[in-house]
């Protein structure tokens, strides 16, 4: 015969385990989805410095007419439903970033209109743009994209 101790105790043990099993998981999986992201940032932020720089520099080639790419969010995208999950309490940050980068893909959508009028305007607001992303996100994020680098 079984006493009331052994019955809960084959009840109680089974649900910790599957507790502590399900907080280990949630855990792995919010440091993982935060370090995606914020590996998706450190890249945006090389990329889009990069581009700002070389914008800068081909504003004197009025001749020519360069092309713009639109910047690639495929791990927020993937993630976003998961957002709330990023540590650090940095889910604020990581999607004002996401609403610039999405913004900055926009403008350049606008070009067109700019250059089919051959206003110069749509120059300046582009780099305006871009000087003000990066001044507002490059030392926010650029520690914590460190730490999330595999070198």
């Amino acid at each position: 015969m079984h006493s009331w101790l052994d019955v809960m105790g084959g009840l109680i043990v089974p649900v910790l385990v599957a507790l502590l099993v399900y907080v280990a998981e949630r855990t792995v999986e919010r440091r993982t989805i935060t370090r995606a992201i914020l590996a998706e940032i450190g890249t945006l932020l090389e990329i889009t410095s990069g581009h700002h720089r070389w914008w800068r520099k081909v504003q004197g080639d009025r001749e020519k007419f360069h092309a713009l790419i639109p910047f690639s969010t495929p791990m927020y995208d993937a993630q976003t439903s998961h957002i709330g999950m990023l540590k650090g309490g940095r889910v604020a940050d990581v999607v004002a970033f996401y609403s610039w980068i999405k913004f900055l893909n926009s403008l350049q959508q606008t070009r067109t209109a700019y250059t089919d009028r051959n206003d110069p305007a749509f120059a300046k607001s582009y780099e305006s743009a871009l000087f003000k992303f990066l001044n507002r996100f490059s030392a926010k994020f650029t520690d914590a994209a460190k730490r999330t680098s595999p070198d």
